[in-house]
């Protein structure tokens, strides 16, 4: 049975900033979106990448590894991958020369699908935020 487990003091994340916890072992992206906190699991619906390592815009964070977007009160997927942007980023790596002359990492199909990342729920205790996983 999950419970309500305390990860930060609200004054720690303030509005437009995220942070990566750990509830139960599980990896969580904690997002204060305009004064109000949201957490999803912390991987990417596309190829698992941490999203506490992308961009938090407005409501959405966008993956740092291949640009897919999420929006954090719902976990729900707005964007799969950007193979514009991966395809420029991986053609001016290849140009510096520190990426494989092999383009079948980019065709495989799992790059072309994503998922939506799953949400949990937030409380907010005096100054303390609460996640359930």
């Amino acid at each position: 049975m999950s419970k309500f487990v305390a990860v930060a003091k609200t004054s720690e994340l303030q509005p437009g900033e995220m942070t990566r916890v750990n509830v139960d072992r599980q990896p969580v992206l904690l997002a204060n979106v305009d004064g109000t906190f949201f957490a999803l699991l912390d991987r990417c619906g596309h190829q698992r990448a941490v999203l506490s390592k992308g961009r938090l815009e407005g409501d959405t964070v966008e993956c740092p590894m291949h640009f897919s977007r999420f929006d954090v009160k719902t976990g729900r997927l707005i964007r799969g991958p950007d193979f514009m942007r991966l395809i420029r980023f991986s053609e001016a790596l290849r140009w510096i020369g520190r990426l494989s002359k092999e383009p079948r990492v980019l065709l495989s199909p799992r790059y072309f699908w994503a998922e939506d990342v799953p949400s949990y729920e937030v409380r907010i205790e005096g100054d303390t935020v609460l996640v359930k996983v």
